[in-house]
């Protein structure tokens, strides 16, 4: 499953520093994914649980670099601007390992 998501600047005025559910790719995520439950960014790894009629499913991914340096700019305090951003899922198993 591929996600194209858009991080606002609401994305990132509403997000919170070292906080992987709800740091503004987090964030951009719940608001662009249909049926998210649980969403965690951390680094260059990101797990999502999506709840799709009585169909649960776990995804897991491995951001880009710039998006790992975007979540590390926001971490540290610095700056950071609005971007767009592919992130290719991949099915797990489980949710046991992401959350």
């Amino acid at each position: 499953m591929n996600t194209r998501i858009s991080v606002t600047d609401k994305n990132i005025r509403e997000a919170k520093v070292a906080d992987p559910t709800n740091c503004p790719i987090a964030r951009a995520l719940k608001r662009t994914v249909t049926g998210i439950k649980k969403v965690h960014v951390y680094g260059r790894n990101a797990n999502m649980t999506v709840k799709k009629g009585n169909k649960t499913t776990f995804y897991t991914a491995i951001l880009d670099k710039a998006a790992a340096g975007f979540i590390s700019r926001f971490d540290a305090g610095m700056s950071v601007n609005p971007f767009k951003l592919s992130i290719n899922w991949k099915r797990s198993p489980t949710s046991t390992s992401m959350f």
